[in-house]
């Protein structure tokens, strides 16, 4: 195990404040933390992660493992909150995904569902569906026996597998609260560009050949638009470093919509916007780390997350219908 991951025990938040969004982001960047221990204890065969549960420290208990059918890795957990706080509001249950890890007995089927997520068909494999199972089944326990108070976190490619799960929740007709951490962006890191006019012009470039599609097809509301707008009340957290290519993207899409533009290209744009087939996300509280940066791993690590001392950038972007 990392010494970078060993720290971890050492630097989580220690006070429980559920009304502090700090306390709360905190949280749920370690519980995801904890999947990633938990596979790199499965494959090492050592029982330290079980030795010193740190979920404990916030009242949560493990309370299921959820695995990959291929490699038969841990991609996930279930928490429970075991703690009686009458004056705050913590989830009831936290559902957790891990992205990549870089092991021989997780890699190739890692980078098999990052291609799946690009090619946007990553709901289409067992390891979202089984992901996709896990959700389903604790909204239904949960409404069973109080008002559904859960919360979806992932990071990078477990971030892309908690966005579509809760999309879809929404769409059902529940709102979780999700923590979205590196999410991938399937578009050139422009963000990270330091020429201004080429992100402009592909930017714009992308815009016109997705609304030329639409009105080629000979209608302007397509299954994708009323997808888009039926979305727009759901309200991710993003939490995204500029320095990070994977994630970065997300910065530049809501600044490009935010943008003021003629009557003309902004129906281009929300044309286009509201047909895209990956960039389906109306609505966005985005949580930049504006804290000077160190190298890639540290940039699209998890770890950044949960520090006290973190420089974040907030703010809501809402789609108007």
């Amino acid at each position: 195990m990392s010494s970078q991951r060993e720290s971890f025990y050492h630097s989580g938040p220690t006070h429980s404040d559920w009304n502090n969004q700090q306390f709360r982001r905190s949280v749920a960047a370690c519980l995801v933390e904890r999947v990633y221990m938990l596979e790199l204890a499965r494959q090492s065969q050592c029982s330290q992660v079980h030795a010193a549960p740190l979920w404990l420290d916030f009242h949560f208990i493990l309370t299921k493992h959820l695995f990959d059918c291929h490699d038969k890795s841990i991609i996930g957990a279930v928490y429970a909150y075991n703690f009686s706080s009458p004056q705050s509001t913590p989830p009831a249950y936290v559902i957790a995904f891990r992205g990549n890890l870089i092991k021989l007995d997780t890699m190739f089927q890692d980078f098999k569902l990052d291609f799946s997520f690009l090619l946007n068909i990553l709901e289409q494999r067992s390891r979202f569906q089984e992901a996709w199972k896990a959700v389903q089944e604790m909204v239904d326990l949960s409404e069973a026996n109080k008002p559904v108070n859960i919360w979806l976190a992932g990071h990078s490619l477990g971030a892309a597998i908690a966005l579509l799960a809760g999309r879809n929740m929404f769409k059902k007709g529940y709102d979780l609260e999700t923590y979205l951490f590196n999410p991938p962006f399937p578009s050139l890191p422009i963000e990270s560009s330091n020429n201004e006019k080429v992100g402009n012009a592909f930017h714009n470039t992308n815009k016109f050949i997705t609304a030329g599609f639409v009105l080629v097809r000979g209608h302007q509301r397509t299954d994708q638009t009323n997808l888009f707008t039926a979305l727009f009340e759901w309200v991710p957290n993003i939490y995204v470093n500029p320095s990070d290519p994977i994630c970065s993207g997300y910065i530049e899409y809501f600044k490009d919509r935010d943008k003021k533009t003629g009557k003309c290209l902004k129906k281009i744009q929300n044309l286009a916007l509201q047909n895209s087939k990956i960039q389906n996300l109306p609505s966005a509280n985005v949580h930049i780390n504006r804290t000077p940066s160190g190298d890639f791993k540290q940039n699209h690590g998890i770890q950044q997350w949960w520090e006290p001392d973190l420089v974040l950038e907030s703010r809501l972007h809402k789609w108007r219908t």
